[in-house]
């Protein structure tokens, strides 16, 4: 059986991979045809891949234009005749232009026995999952920088950088999640009040959490000196959890009760923030660590040369 995988479009090449290679294990004999213009870098493509029928059309420099129209009309004429020629059993065509859909419906009208995919799936939460975690400043870039060159901004202005900075990481943390959600579950309704809530519940638990220890180690001696840092944990721990089962951002909520207490005349305040700069740091490691274990060496010249 042969298969005949379409795309006007190179932008939807890892895409493309995936399918080609399911049909292939499915036992067709794949041809993958696209054109040779690159739609992103308006200009033509010189290399060919192998298995790969590239159609030469005519370049445009706006996506809004006439040459536009132009280019796929020609694209869509010249697949129909590739189409006639291989006489595919199966036709899977992915966001195809008007023209193009004429030519491939009007080839399984001729061959009743073919069959004929056209995939419009909505790739909007993908992208919103991407933007969400590459939109948010790397906040332990901008502390390092900011400390470690001494940088001295002015009317204050470093301060309000990290307040930025790190605030970024709440945002891209409950955006992230809330793309998952919708990309497993198929759920898009009430995205508005789901972030509304997040917010509100998260800034809440965060500020109550934050009072009530400032309350408890400056107003009373329920905290044994030494025990301040277990104190501290603990109450982080707490907040997080209950920020967690009421529905909020708990990330956030761990920050801005961060940000409160920090900003505030607590005793042992010298011996707890050498500490959590310490444990800042090892996270930091952590987190790289973890990063490189799931890096594969050996497969990164072949991702790079595909």
């Amino acid at each position: 059986m042969r298969c005949v995988c379409i795309s006007c479009f190179n932008s939807y090449s890892m895409w493309m991979e995936c399918v080609i290679a399911y049909f292939r294990k499915k036992g067709y004999r794949v041809t993958y045809i696209t054109s040779d213009y690159d739609h992103i870098q308006k200009k033509h493509i010189k290399a060919r891949r192998k298995g790969t029928i590239h159609i030469h059309v005519p370049g445009y420099k706006n996506n809004i234009s006439p040459g536009r129209l132009i280019s796929h009309v020609v694209f869509s004429w010249k697949t129909g005749k590739i189409l006639e020629k291989l006489k595919p059993d199966l036709v899977y065509c992915i966001f195809p232009p008007n023209t193009l859909v004429k030519n491939c419906a009007r080839y399984r009208t001729a061959n009743k026995h073919a069959k004929l995919i056209f995939d419009c799936h909505d790739t909007w939460p993908e992208s919103f999952l991407v933007g969400a975690v590459l939109g948010s400043t790397d906040a332990a870039s901008v502390f390092a920088i900011l400390r470690q060159k001494k940088l001295n901004l002015k009317d204050s202005t470093a301060s309000l950088l990290e307040m930025e900075s790190g605030s970024n990481d709440p945002m891209a943390y409950m955006l992230t999640f809330i793309a998952l959600g919708i990309i497993y579950s198929g759920e898009s309704e009430h995205i508005v009040m789901r972030i509304f809530l997040q917010l509100v519940v998260g800034s809440l638990v965060g500020l109550i959490f934050a009072l009530l220890t400032i309350r408890l180690m400056t107003k009373t001696t329920l905290v044994s000196e030494g025990l301040d840092t277990i104190f501290m944990i603990a109450m982080v721990l707490i907040c997080y959890a209950l920020s967690q089962i009421l529905g909020g951002n708990a990330y956030l909520s761990v920050y801005i009760m961060g940000v409160i207490i920090g900003n505030s005349r607590i005793k042992s305040k010298a011996t707890l923030i050498p500490f959590f700069d310490g444990v800042t740091s090892l996270a930091q490691i952590l987190i790289f660590f973890l990063l490189g274990l799931l890096t594969i060496p050996h497969a990164m010249s072949d991702s790079l040369q595909s």
